[in-house]
């Protein structure tokens, strides 16, 4: 049976892959909540398909417990919002920005989970917090921040980063009452009500089809996988040490993004505060 450190690290490279991917698609598209219900629609029927040929639906099942609801309402809320402003993050600020600003997600998600599941919280990872935190203040200002696009982009980057630490918060409690299969499907279809509202005209979701063609279902497939393995770790781990090992996709985002997207500005400040966040991610294992 594969470990929890594996499919962490499993879904640490996918997750990494997918933040490029996201960047690439985001520069390109025209109308970024089009292209978030296409991404979305492809994700949920790609899960969907996994959960049938994989025979995961035999173990279907829905919890008794009021908890399990109320986890899955706040994680679908959460999804949904940050589903609806990832692509719009994404297309005004570079990837490897975006990704370190994400970082707070992971503290916001470590203090909930700590206080929800009861788990331990000791000096360093409380100094691993302050670590993540430090980090952002560290990410250089892009060249043109005093436009309103790229200001508004920053903002939002920080919006969506509250809203995938509450998704995260929500994950284990989701993964342990429902299955991580179940949830995965769940809060792979609900938040697409929040990503349509209120209702988009079927011309542009046709022409973000055609702008992202096969990259759509390549970035869909990726996350859709990155998700997968993310929840089956948290059933075989404490959130607080699979969620830290997960954040190594930021310094990998870093570079990565440095050698294939040509994100060279600030670049040393860049490579600092993705070590920084990363270290600071360790020391919450």
């Amino acid at each position: 049976m594969v470990n929890w450190l594996t499919l962490t690290l499993i879904s640490t490279i996918l997750f990494t892959t997918m933040n490029l991917l996201q960047r690439v698609l985001a520069v390109s598209s025209h109308d970024q909540r089009a292209a978030a219900i296409v991404f979305n629609f492809t994700a949920a029927s790609m899960a969907f398909a996994i959960f049938i040929l994989t025979g995961a639906y035999q173990n279907f099942s829905l919890p008794s417990s009021q908890i399990a609801y109320i986890g899955l309402v706040v994680g679908v809320v959460s999804y949904g919002l940050f589903e609806r402003l990832r692509f719009v993050a994404a297309k005004r600020i570079d990837a490897s920005t975006l990704t370190i600003i994400t970082t707070l997600g992971i503290v916001i998600a470590f203090i909930g989970s700590a206080i929800i599941y009861h788990e331990d919280i000791s000096i360093s990872k409380m100094i691993g917090s302050l670590l993540i935190l430090s980090a952002i203040f560290i990410v250089p200002s892009p060249k043109n921040q005093h436009s309103k696009k790229t200001r508004s982009g920053l903002l939002i980057g920080l919006a969506i980063s509250l809203c995938i630490g509450f998704a995260l918060m929500m994950d284990k409690n989701g993964a342990l009452f429902f299955s991580s299969e179940t949830y995965s499907i769940l809060v792979w279809s609900l938040p697409l009500l929040i990503v349509i509202y209120p209702g988009i005209k079927v011309e542009k979701l046709y022409a973000e089809i055609k702008i992202g063609s096969w990259r759509i279902i390549l970035m869909a497939l990726v996350n859709v996988l990155a998700y997968a393995t993310f929840l089956k770790a948290l059933t075989l781990a404490d959130a607080t040490k699979v969620m830290p090992i997960g954040q190594l996709s930021t310094i990998m985002t870093v570079l990565l993004g440095a050698a294939f997207l040509n994100e060279r500005d600030g670049l040393v400040a860049k490579i600092i505060a993705g070590l920084i966040a990363t270290v600071g991610a360790i020391l919450l294992v």
